[in-house]
C-alpha cells in the first residue's frame, strides 16, 4: 500500500514539474545555465583535489620503500 502511495506521488510531481517547465522556459534557462556554471566549478574543484592527492600518494609510495 505504501509502495503505490509513493509511485501516485511521483506521477504527480513529474506531471506538474513537467507543466511548470513548459509554462516557465525562461526560468529554467536560467536554472540550466546556473546548474551548468556549478557542475563546472565542482568539476574544476574534483580535479584540483585529485591531482593534490595523486601527488601525495606518489610521496608517500616513494618514501616507504
Amino acid at each position: 500500500m505504501n509502495t503505490i502511495f509513493k509511485w501516485i506521488f511521483t506521477a504527480v510531481v513529474i506531471y506538474f514539474g513537467v507543466n511548470w517547465i513548459a509554462d516557465n522556459p525562461e526560468t529554467m534557462l536560467g536554472i540550466r545555465s546556473k546548474m551548468n556554471e556549478s557542475v563546472k566549478e565542482g568539476a574544476e574543484w574534483a580535479k584540483d583535489n585529485a591531482a593534490e592527492v595523486m601527488e601525495e600518494a606518489a610521496k608517500s609510495a616513494q618514501d616507504s620503500t
